[in-house]
């Protein structure tokens, strides 16, 4: 349960954001979400499944490596033909 106790002289917005901010943090909205709808079991699991799935591709991403500019200037320089 998010709790937050209000400081001397703090306004109450400020305390409001401070609570949303706690309730966001420990989850509370998204599992009020989930539990918004009954859900069976084929769709929990269909829905872990998935859950699974994505988290796997978000994190075997081919990352891209950008060239440094050493290697940059030596590709500038290679593609010009050398005069003799």
């Amino acid at each position: 349960m998010a709790e937050v106790k209000i400081h001397e002289g703090e306004s109450i917005e400020a305390a409001l954001r401070r609570f949303k901010r706690e309730v966001i943090k420990a989850g509370i909205i998204l599992e009020v979400k989930k539990r918004q709808h009954h859900e069976n079991k084929g769709q929990m699991k269909k829905r872990k499944k998935a859950e699974t799935k994505r988290k796997l591709t978000l994190s075997h991403k081919p990352r891209v490596a950008t060239p440094t500019k050493d290697k940059e200037k030596e590709r500038e320089r290679s593609s010009f033909p050398k005069s003799y």
